[in-house]
């Protein structure tokens, strides 16, 4: 392990996903808060933090969860400085770091050849980008849920868990478009990395 790659990787990871949560903040939450204030609390209908969850997954495998982690550790102070920061933000963080890397394991057991196949097949690529993202965002609301139960229940959970579920799957998409028009006007028809392996041998890349 190359301590100066792994330090970019989780520069690049923290800086997109600092640019994410920052367009929510900004932009997404206090237009939402003036039609759904209760939600907002919890959850924002389009959060694009999700999709780089989903992506750093995509490129880094398990790594991922490291540098989502540190994004998140990172943004906390930078974006929400008012929110308390106790063991319960911390837990929040990591279940939401891990969520993705979970999704992206369950889905090699499905389809082993995901990875091998990227080349060959880019819509089964995307389908499977989209299984992720909202396999990943039931397991974060989920885990959410269980873990702010006394402060939600007054919201009501599963309004929580539809907005976690609506602004992850929405954030995801934006978040694809984005990446696009970056490869496209940056990358041009340069060559992509490859996907990890989630398997039992730890390749993560």
């Amino acid at each position: 392990m190359e301590f100066g790659r792994e330090a970019r990787n989780a520069f690049y990871v923290t800086a997109a996903f600092i640019i994410a949560l920052s367009f929510v903040t900004w932009i997404v939450v206090p237009v939402q808060s003036l039609f759904l204030p209760e939600v907002t609390v919890f959850a924002a209908l389009v959060f694009p933090p999700h999709g780089v969850r989903v992506l750093s997954a995509w490129l880094f495998g398990w790594r991922s969860v490291l540098y989502l982690l540190i994004a998140a550790l990172l943004a906390h102070p930078l974006l929400t400085p008012d929110v308390a920061f106790g063991a319960k933000t911390v837990a929040g963080m990591v279940i939401s770091a891990v969520s993705a890397a979970v999704a992206f394991w369950m889905l090699e057991r499905v389809y082993r050849n995901f990875r091998t196949n990227r080349a060959e097949s880019g819509r089964a690529t995307w389908r499977g980008l989209v299984f992720v993202a909202v396999a990943s965002s039931t397991i974060n609301s989920l885990g959410q849920n269980l873990l702010f139960a006394q402060e939600i229940w007054p919201v009501g959970t599963l309004n929580v868990f539809a907005a976690f579920l609506v602004g992850d799957c929405l954030g995801t998409w934006l978040a694809f478009v984005a990446l696009t028009v970056i490869l496209h006007l940056l990358r041009g028809g340069k060559s992509q990395p490859a996907p990890p392996n989630f398997g039992a041998s730890g390749q993560d890349r």
